[in-house]
Formats: structure tokens, sequence, C-alpha cells
């Protein structure tokens, strides 16, 4: 893994998300761990497109409310732990 010192922040392209969505890198797996971690802020009604993860996803809500679904899944409701 490479740490990122300095985060940068970035807008996250629009081929990828809907609405104003804003990266910030923490780090990048390299070799053969694709893994990759950041913070994502997304300003109200902004969205990602469907996509999907070959290893997975681990999303952890600091604000706010947001939704996840599975395709052709419920609607499930994520905000942060209390």
């Amino acid at each position: 893994m490479e740490h990122i010192p300095t985060r940068t922040t970035s807008k996250g392209p629009a081929d990828w998300f809907t609405g104003d969505v804003y990266v910030d890198p923490i780090t990048q797996g390299q070799g053969p761990t694709p893994m990759s971690v950041a913070s994502v802020h997304f300003t109200p009604c902004a969205h990602t497109a469907w996509h999907h993860h070959t290893i997975g996803q681990t999303v952890y809500v600091t604000e706010g409310v947001g939704y996840v679904q599975a395709r052709g899944g419920p609607l499930i409701t994520i905000r942060p732990a209390t």
C-alpha cells in the first residue's frame, strides 16, 4: 500500500457520479493488491453510477444519510453509527 501523505481533493468524474462528489484519496494498493481507500463526500442528491466491486466494498458513513442498493434489491438507508 502506498500512503498518500497530502490529501488532494478532486471532483469525482462525471462518468462515475451524478451531482457534485468530492474524493480525497487516502491510500492506494500496489502490485496484486487492488484495494484503495478514499474519503468520498456527496452533496445532496448526488450519487454514483451503477457499478460493481469485484473484491467487495466497505462503506463507513461519517455524517449525513445515504442509500445503497444491490441491483434488483431493496434500497437500504445508511448513516453513521451511534
